[in-house]
């Protein structure tokens, strides 16, 4: 099958008719990021609930929020819709319960979203009263995949912070431990010691800190 117009582009193939504007010296980590997320995050071709494992696929029936949490029919609270590389539906999204879409579709859907977490977070470095440009690369390419999975300024400030402001042995501490100072007296965070069922987001935090222990180093 081939690419869509949006990724061929960010790999450095083509020019899209319609997307972000992908500047090619963004391409190298663009590249790199797309394909960390498209590892991590997986890949689901129609809406599921991104709480289960299993009977994961929204039916007939069943209705999602504004805020993209699924009701079934029974009038049970779901989890979160999701589709494709992680992409969180909402009712205003196009997508439709039950429908299969194309990978074409879906990747193009990874690339809008990229786009927006990056801005979200150049937004959030700026309101720090922080350049954007002197972030380095790395740290820049981490906050956007991280914002994938919750993890932002407003949600992680200490962490945020830390980063910007080079301090990356804070900033690992600060996705463990809910309290630095207090270390395991104060508890972890639920991305460290999640709820059960959601065991990959310590894996995944723990892989992140270890990226971010490699820049202090």
């Amino acid at each position: 099958m081939r690419q869509s117009q949006l990724m061929a582009k960010a790999y450095g193939k083509e020019e899209p008719k319609e997307g972000p504007d992908i500047q090619i010296k963004d391409i190298p980590q663009l590249k790199k990021d797309l394909n960390y997320l498209k590892n991590k995050e997986g890949f689901e071709n129609k809406i599921y609930d991104d709480s289960k494992s299993e009977n994961k696929y929204l039916k007939k029936g069943d209705t999602i929020e504004n805020d993209g949490r699924i009701v079934y029919a029974d009038g049970t609270l779901g989890g979160y819709a999701t589709i494709g590389h992680g992409h969180k539906v909402t009712a205003n999204d196009k997508y439709q319960i039950g429908k299969v879409y194309s990978q074409s579709e879906l990747d193009d859907e990874l690339i809008r979203d990229y786009f927006k977490k990056k801005k979200q977070v150049i937004n959030s470095i700026k309101e720090s009263n922080k350049n954007p440009d002197d972030i380095p690369e790395e740290v820049m390419s981490i906050l956007i995949r991280n914002s994938f999975w919750g993890v932002s300024k407003s949600s992680f400030p200490m962490y945020f912070d830390s980063m910007i402001n080079g301090l990356y042995k804070d900033a690992a501490d600060n996705l463990k431990f809910t309290d630095p100072a207090k270390g395991e007296e104060g508890g972890y965070t639920k991305i460290f010691e999640p709820e059960e069922g959601m065991s990959g987001l310590k894996k995944r935090t723990e892989e992140v800190m270890q990226e971010i222990l490699s820049l202090y180093d």
